[in-house]
């Protein structure tokens, strides 16, 4: 092609372009609306905010020009220019609820979030959400009253918002209506439930010869005497042997009274439990000797059947499961900690425990799950890849392959905080044995003599494995 016949194309290509920025130039503010909004989907905070500030220069008097671009400054946390483009959207537009709402989210007062909140209402009375962020806001303005109501609708369409009941419940301490908190408390679930400063003050009342809250007591299953409560609070607070004491008393105590009785043995059976688990007995007397523990663990079962002939307890399960498994029944243990897990499937212990007696029982699936929960949930120790890579290594379906990731998982880990802990021995020297069995005799010969140098102590396992892996080096075996 000749020279001549680029220029007329290039003078084409030219034109097209100034033509173009000018059209863009001259486009009104939706165009420019269009590519904010797409900018600020794609993550790209400032050119939106550009665009938005374009489309305000074109139409002043477009709300929703300055909607967007007080979303934008709120992203990029200019929260004060993000608080007037979002008054001036109001202005401009009084109906602008999305505006409204962001104002009732991130106005600098309580009273000005209110304010925004009875704006949104009035527009919305169906956005029952809104009450919950007024309910915030006036407890702030100290008007627990207003607050109370806002949360009492926002539950009647969020019956199972838990941290909503304890506000309720702490409004209603707020306004010195002890019964109707400790109602609230029980309404939620987890922290909720448990809390105790409602039924404290009702405890105080009966104390102080209260009839009415002596009554409230009975029908909820409770007492006026302390000994239960202290024992709970010794017991959560981790100082189990007088947590132990109280729980006895409490025991005594309530010998005629099913619920808080059950209860009261409960913690009893517990912190006896706890105590020999601990290596101390009685806390005061030093370590345990077999038999002790053996007595304790079996009487701790023996008192938390009986709690749960009554009641229904985590703690119980939880008890009679660690028990179970210190005693070698493994069997029982999956079944009273699987219970626990049903009741709280959050509890990583429980979890650890059941995966720890469902390997000694070979149930290879049961041991891959629960290691599989806590390393999604970020709690997986070195012992758990390491008893999961040895479940994978024995299932008979499951690749070697996969057994050697969790392997290599559970070195990386363990070395992640340094190399002379007790957990990269153990890894490396799993590693290694499994490298052995799968003849990649290198491999295994690095990993099994890494071991070995950081212990003093010798390991005949280690020992005899390196001097096998050695002799098939030699012999000139292949190596993998």
């Amino acid at each position: 092609m000749t020279p001549g016949r680029c220029r007329p194309r290039a003078r084409i290509c030219c034109s097209t372009y100034v033509l173009l920025v000018v059209l863009l130039g001259c486009s009104g503010p939706d165009a420019n609306l269009e590519r904010g909004r797409s900018a600020l989907s794609g993550g790209n905070v400032p050119l939106a905010a550009k665009e938005f500030s374009r489309a305000i220069e074109k139409d002043p008097e477009r709300a929703d020009a300055w909607l967007w671009r007080g979303k934008a400054r709120l992203q990029s946390g200019a929260t004060a220019d993000a608080l007037e483009d979002l008054y001036h959207a109001v202005e401009i537009d009084p109906d602008a609820q999305d505006a409204w709402r962001l104002l009732g989210e991130h106005d600098t007062t309580p009273e000005s979030r209110i304010i925004a909140c009875d704006h949104l209402l009035t527009l919305r009375p169906e956005a029952i959400e809104v009450h919950l962020l007024r309910a915030r806001d006036r407890l702030e303005a100290s008007d627990p009253d207003g607050a109370g109501e806002d949360l009492e609708t926002y539950l009647t369409g969020n019956p199972d918002d838990a941290h909503a009941w304890k506000q309720l419940g702490d409004v209603r301490l707020a306004q010195d209506r002890p019964y109707e908190a400790h109602d609230a408390y029980g309404k939620g679930v987890s922290h909720a439930a448990n809390e105790p400063r409602a039924l404290h003050v009702i405890k105080m009342r009966a104390r102080s010869g209260d009839t009415e809250a002596r009554d409230y007591l009975r029908s909820v299953g409770e007492t006026e005497d302390p000994y239960l409560d202290i024992a709970a609070q010794l017991y959560d607070a981790g100082r189990v042997q007088p947590a132990m004491e109280a729980a006895r008393k409490a025991a005594t105590v309530h010998r005629g009274d099913p619920i808080p009785h059950a209860r009261a043995l409960a913690y009893s059976a517990s912190a006896r439990a706890l105590l020999v688990l601990d290596q101390t007995f009685a806390g005061t007397r030093g370590a345990a000797t077999p038999l002790e523990r053996e007595r304790v663990l079996k009487e701790a079962i023996r008192e938390c059947e009986e709690s749960l002939e009554i009641e229904v307890s985590t703690l119980c399960y939880r008890t009679i499961g660690y028990a179970n498994f210190e005693l070698g029944r493994y069997a029982r243990a999956i079944s009273t900690l699987s219970q626990v897990l049903k009741l709280e499937p959050g509890d990583r212990e429980s979890r650890w425990r059941r995966a720890r007696a469902a390997y000694e029982r070979e149930r290879w699936d049961l041991v891959i799950k629960d290691v599989d929960v806590l390393e999604k949930t970020g709690e997986a120790s070195v012992d758990a890849m390491l008893l999961r890579g040895k479940a994978k290594r024995n299932h008979p379906d499951i690749p070697t392959e996969e057994a050697r990731a969790d392997f290599d998982k559970a070195v990386t880990l363990a070395l992640r905080t340094g190399s002379a802990g007790p957990g990269a021995y153990d890894a490396l020297k799993a590693r290694g044995l499994h490298f052995a069995n799968t003849m990649e005799y290198d491999r295994a010969y690095k990993d099994l003599q890494r071991a070995k140098e950081m212990r003093s102590i010798r390991d005949e396992e280690v020992e005899h494995a390196l001097l096998q892996v050695a002799a098939q080096l030699a012999a000139g075996d292949p190596v993998q």
